[in-house]
């Protein structure tokens, strides 16, 4: 997508991309540059198995803009279900994302995006490697609000959540189900964090 102003809704239909190993990170859906009030919505993005490993499901460079009522399904070592760089004021609602691996990757990453909301977000680990499900780098006053972390791997070092360099950011009604041996929260260099109101965890 490399316009402002443009809507794509993919009617409930599937991308599969990244079907040869060529190398290079691909990614099922792509702004190559910054972007103003565009929609991502109803459409499925899935790696396939045979693909490189550090794809993006969704790579994004956006402001003012919305991805909603949708699903990611990624893989391999290095992968990112969404990832969302110099991004602001954006809406990211009703969406899974399940990342899948014996190795490490990010489900969700961020960075230097700065007030953006994160609603109604279903995130799934399955790895046997080093894998955090959700990552503020230089983010500063995203609302996260919503959430349910399933944690169904079980690799030595899975993260739930983790913040590096990041203020102001508030995490909210959190559900967490457990079936591995995880990092519950880790937090690095973080400042002026608002911590959950409601957190419910299911073992």
């Amino acid at each position: 997508i490399s316009a402002d102003n443009v809507i794509y809704d993919g009617q409930g239909y599937t991308i599969t991309f990244d079907t040869l190993e060529a190398g290079g990170a691909a990614s099922g859906i792509k702004t190559p540059s910054a972007q103003t009030n565009v929609t991502i919505q109803n459409v499925a993005v899935v790696k396939h198995a045979l693909g490189d490993n550090s794809a993006k499901g969704i790579d994004l460079i956006l402001t003012n803009s919305t991805v909603k009522d949708s699903r990611i399904s990624v893989w391999g070592s290095g992968a990112r279900g969404l990832f969302a760089s110099n991004s602001n004021n954006n809406v990211f609602s009703n969406l899974t994302v399940n990342f899948t691996s014996k190795s490490s990757g990010f489900v969700i990453e961020t960075s230097n995006s700065h007030n953006n909301t994160f609603a109604n977000l279903t995130v799934t680990i399955n790895s046997t490697g080093s894998t955090i499900g959700f990552y503020l780098g230089a983010s500063h006053s995203n609302n996260i609000t919503g959430a349910v972390m399933k944690i169904l791997g079980a690799g030595s070092s899975l993260t739930g959540i983790e913040l590096s360099d990041s203020r102001y950011n508030k995490l909210s009604i959190l559900q967490y189900q457990l079936m591995a041996q995880i990092h519950f929260m880790e937090f690095i260099f973080m400042q002026d964090l608002i911590l959950p109101k409601f957190l419910t965890l299911l073992f």
